[in-house]
């Protein structure tokens, strides 16, 4: 998941601002988390008052005398801790609040009194601490994110020390540098099969649950093999089918990351565990010269399917699509590969790439 961890200078002039931060929600986009430190709640609910404050002083040197211009009245000067909870009202269900541990708090009141790290002095006086709390925010977010995190902030001093301190983290200094710094994210390959072995399963089971269908296998095909024996969709005894009703196990092998102009794409060799049928469908003599299809569904316990696809992610890198890119292969095992302890062959072949057409074939998938 990305992380966009906000730097109180993240919104315009350091104040809360709601059509900014649903701009920001709005380029991060789905599989985004927004994370807000509770010490830049602090600032702007500070940041609002002042504002407050000063128009508050404007409005006491009104001049115009009362008899030409009704005085407006002074505007209200909230209480500091009742614009915190607004604050945090209004993030609710929008924006993870952050709050650090002790140790976060006393290390980033100790930077501001000695002067290390992220303490600075600003017209004489000390800050810095709640630049360490943001600095140290990112740091717990890079650790635990599984995409990319990125700080952002309009403050140049704040985006040099993150990029010093957190190699990892990715820096943006508004909305407009965000969707760029995504879409420059590429996670480790490695890392990346590891997280599509385990949404890959959920991914296809919603699909079975929600649409009756795993993958849309129709352009490309499916074929039938035991053994040495290799048989298509349209060999006698005809296999009209194969149901795909549940998926346990999606073993991926060979799988490197490509790219088109608006999709991210894993292509790999996947290798599908799960309940698999197959449909065997006979004519069968109802009257003189007038028959009927009979189909019959046989369980396939000991197969699998082995299919090249391309997995399609957003820009957060989260999982999208599944696409085949070849044939499909339901493989089971004879005698003398049940006793092999040596992994199956992979038998299918990529023969495209993601968005090109292929011929005509039949796999089908059933939610029960």
């Amino acid at each position: 998941m990305t992380v966009v961890i906000l730097d109180t200078n993240a919104l315009p002039h350091g104040h809360y601002n709601e059509r900014v931060l649903n701009d920001l929600i709005e380029v991060a986009s789905r599989g985004a988390k927004i994370v807000v430190p509770e010490v830049v709640v602090w600032e702007w609910a500070e940041h609002a008052r002042l504002a407050q404050e000063s128009l508050a002083e404007v409005m006491k040197l009104h001049r115009v005398d009362e008899t030409l211009v009704a005085r407006p009245p002074l505007p209200e000067i909230p209480d500091i801790e009742e614009l915190v909870t607004r604050i945090e009202s209004v993030l609710r269900g929008r924006a993870t609040i952050w709050s650090p541990p002790a140790g976060v708090w006393r290390d980033a009141l100790m930077q501001q009194v000695l002067q290390i790290g992220a303490g600075e002095r600003k017209a004489g006086t000390k800050t810095g601490a709640a630049d360490a709390v943001v600095l140290a925010c990112v740091e717990d977010q890079v650790y635990t994110a599984e995409g990319a995190a990125v700080l952002l902030t309009k403050d140049d001093r704040l985006r040099a020390a993150c990029k010093a301190r957190c190699e990892d983290a990715l820096v943006a200094n508004g909305v407009g540098q965000l969707l760029p710094q995504l879409n420059a994210f590429e996670p480790a390959e490695e890392d990346l099969v590891v997280r599509a072995m385990e949404d890959v399963p959920l991914f296809l089971n919603e699909e079975i649950a929600d649409r009756g269908q795993a993958m849309a296998f129709d352009d490309l095909g499916v074929e039938f093999q035991s053994g040495t024996a290799r048989l298509a969709g349209d060999t006698s005894p005809r296999m009209s089918a194969i149901l795909l009703s549940h998926v346990d196990i999606a073993e991926i092998h060979d799988f490197s990351i490509a790219r088109d102009d608006t999709n991210r794409y894993g292509l790999a060799e996947l290798r599908i565990f799960g309940d698999i049928s197959m449909v065997i469908v006979e004519q069968l003599q109802i009257a003189p010269v007038q028959y009927a299809p009979a189909p019959e569904v046989v369980p396939l316990s000991m197969a699998h399917i082995d299919v090249t696809v391309a997995i399609r992610w957003n820009h957060n890198w989260q999982l999208e699509g599944i696409e085949p890119t070849g044939v499909a292969v339901v493989s089971i095992p004879d005698e003398d590969e049940l006793d092999d302890e040596d992994v199956p062959e992979f038998r299918a072949t990529a023969l495209r790439v993601p968005g090109r057409t292929g011929r005509s074939a039949k796999l089908s998938s059933s939610g029960g």
